[in-house]
C-alpha cells in the first residue's frame, strides 16, 4: 500500500498528535507500507486557505491509481483543516482515496466564538469530502458525526500507551503508603498552552503552601508567548517560585523517570480528544486529577457517559474526574489527594490496574491499516456489484 500522510511541519514535533502520526507511520512501514510524510507550512488560519495545498493535493489525486495492488491513501492529519479548505470546498462529493486522521476538532475547544466558527466551517468541509475517518477516541467518532452528511465510515483507532521505557512497579512504601511525611510530588505533562490548563492548576496550588508538595511541569515552554508570561507571574507573585520547576521538553527515558518517582499526576486540561500523557501515567501506577473533558473517561474508566457524578466529581479506577464547570472543586480534590497517602496507595493500584486493559501502539497500527484495509474492500465490493448490476 502506498500512503502519503499530510501534517503541517516536522513528524517530530513533541505533542500528542505528532506522537500519534510518528507511531502509525513507524508501524505501517515496519509492515511493507511505502510512506510518504508531505510536510506543508503553517501558516495563520486566515492565510491558509488562501494560500493552501491545493495545487499539491490536485497532483496527488491525478497520481492515485484504482488498482487495489498498488492502490495511494492520501491521509490527511485535521490539524491542516485549514489549508485545505480551499481545494476541497468546490469539489463535488467525497475524495474515497481521502482518509482524514482527526485527534480532536479544533471547533470542541473552549475558544472564542468566531475562531470556533471558523473552525468548524473548514472542519465541515474536511470531514465531508473524506473518503474514511480515523479518530482517537468514542468522543471524537461523535463529534465528528455530528458534522457529516455524507454516510462516511468513522474509524475509532485509539492511542497507545506503551511509548516509554517499560514501566517498573512501585515501591513498597509507594503501596502501602508509608512515606506519610515525605514531600508529595506532583507531575503534570503537557505543553505550556492555555487549553492544557497550567494558569488553574497555579491558582489551586497556590493556598496549599501549607502542604509539602513540589510540582513538576514537563512540557515545552515558550517564554515569549503571552501566556507563558502570565504563569510565570502568576507562580512568583502566589510565592510558588521553589516549589514549580518547569523540566521542558524531555527525553523518553527521563519522563519515564520522572512518571516512575512522582506520587499523583495532575491533568488540568480543559479538553482532550483522548489524553495520551494520562494513559502513559496510568502505566506507571499513578493516581490523578483531571477534568471531565473529551475522552478522558474512556481512559479512566469511569462507565462512559453514564457514569454518575457526586458532588460534581466522578470517582474513577485510580483518580477523580471534576466537572469542568466547577473548577474550585478541583483544589478541593487535589488537597485531598496530597493530604491521604492511604488514598494516594489504594488508587495506584487501580491506576495499575485499568492500564493493563488500555491498547499498545502495535494494536493502534494495526486498527489503522486495517480501516484503509476495510475501506478498499468496500469499494472494490461497491464496483463489482455496479458491474453486475
Amino acid at each position: 500500500m502506498h500512503i502519503v500522510f499530510v501534517i503541517y511541519g516536522s513528524i517530530d514535533q513533541v505533542t500528542g498528535g505528532y506522537l500519534y502520526d510518528r507511531k502509525v507511520v513507524e508501524w505501517l512501514r515496519a509492515r511493507g507500507d511505502r510512506v510518504e510524510v508531505l510536510s506543508l507550512p503553517k501558516r495563520p488560519p486566515l492565510l491558509a486557505p488562501i494560500r493552501g495545498p491545493g495545487c499539491s493535493l490536485r497532483v496527488l489525486l491525478r497520481g492515485v491509481t484504482r488498482k487495489a495492488e498498488d492502490r495511494t491513501w492520501i491521509v490527511v492529519d485535521e490539524l491542516t483543516y485549514p489549508s485545505f479548505f480551499t481545494a476541497l470546498l468546490f469539489h463535488p462529493g467525497p475524495i474515497e482515496c481521502m482518509a482524514t486522521l482527526v485527534h480532536h476538532l479544533r471547533s470542541d475547544e473552549r475558544i472564542g466564538a468566531v475562531q470556533r466558527w471558523l473552525a468548524l466551517m473548514c472542519e465541515k468541509v474536511l470531514l465531508n469530502r473524506s473518503g474514511l475517518i480515523i479518530v482517537n477516541s468514542d468522543t471524537t467518532a461523535s463529534a465528528v458525526r455530528r458534522h457529516l452528511k455524507t454516510g462516511v465510515r468513522v474509524q475509532v483507532c485509539r492511542p497507545g500507551k506503551n511509548t516509554l521505557p517499560a514501566a517498573a512497579q512501585r515501591s513498597a512504601a509507594q503501596w502501602e503508603g508509608a512515606e506519610t511525611d515525605h514531600t508529595v510530588q506532583l507531575l503534570t505533562v503537557g505543553n505550556v498552552i492555555p487549553r492544557k490548563g497550567h494558569m488553574a492548576l497555579a491558582a489551586y496550588l497556590a493556598p496549599m503552601t501549607d502542604l509539602s508538595w513540589q510540582l513538576t511541569i514537563v512540557g515545552r515552554d515558550e517564554p515569549r508567548t503571552v501566556y507563558s508570561k502570565r504563569l510565570h507571574a502568576l507562580i512568583d507573585r502566589s510565592g510558588l517560585g521553589q516549589r514549580v520547576h518547569f523540566a521542558g521538553t524531555v527525553s523518553d527515558e527521563e519522563l519515564a523517570l520522572l512518571y516512575r518517582y512522582a506520587d499523583l499526576f495532575l491533568f488540568p486540561s480543559s479538553y482532550e480528544g483522548y489524553g495520551i500523557a494520562l494513559a502513559e501515567a496510568l502505566c506507571y501506577g499513578l493516581p490523578y486529577v483531571a477534568f471531565n473533558s473529551g475522552g478522558l473517561r474512556e481512559i479512566a474508566g469511569c462507565g462512559g457517559e453514564s457514569a454518575e457524578m457526586k458532588d460534581r466529581v466522578i470517582p474513577c479506577r485510580g483518580g477523580y474526574l471534576v466537572d469542568i464547570g466547577n473548577p474550585d472543586i478541583f483544589g478541593a480534590v487535589l488537597r485531598r489527594l496530597i493530604e491521604d497517602a492511604g488514598l494516594r496507595s489504594r488508587l495506584s493500584r487501580e491506576a495499575l490496574e485499568r492500564s493493563w486493559e488500555l491498547p499498545t501502539w502495535e494494536e493502534t497500527g494495526a486498527c489503522f491499516r486495517a480501516a484503509l484495509n476495510d475501506s478498499e474492500r468496500e469499494e472494490a465490493s461497491l464496483e463489482e456489484k455496479g458491474r453486475s448490476g
